[in-house]
């Protein structure tokens, strides 16, 4: 059975990136972790109601180096992990390098919210 840690949901972010080669990653994993923070509290602010289950928002240490055992399992309900890829990817697209693609970047950050159930008003 497939885990659904901090880690695996990284590593598809990264999918989407194409950023899999871990020799010269382009982003890196304490900076993807931060955008993972910087999700729980845009999940927070769109749906405070998934915070009456799992009762507080669970800061990642983006120091830490393995996010892929039991320890970091996915803290939110799973229906949420896609989108938390999703807003992953779409954060790093909007730093500013030769790779990155705001139109992309900004349709990644609208399936967030559509799938957190939020509505995204372009600007």
């Amino acid at each position: 059975m497939a885990t659904w840690s901090i880690g695996t949901c990284i590593q598809s972010a990264r999918e989407i990136l194409k950023d899999e080669d871990s020799e010269c990653y382009r982003y890196e994993q304490s900076e993807l972790i931060s955008y993972f923070n910087i999700a729980s509290t845009q999940l927070l602010r769109l749906r405070p109601d998934v915070f009456r289950v799992t009762e507080q928002m669970l800061y990642v240490d983006p120091n830490e180096t393995d996010y892929t055992s039991d320890d970091y399992v996915f803290p939110y309900p799973i229906q949420f992990y896609g989108a938390f890829i999703y807003f992953i990817a779409g954060y790093a697209e909007l730093r500013d390098d030769e790779f990155s693609d705001d139109a992309r970047a900004s349709k990644l950050l609208a399936k967030f919210e559509t799938e957190l159930g939020g509505t995204h008003v372009p600007k």
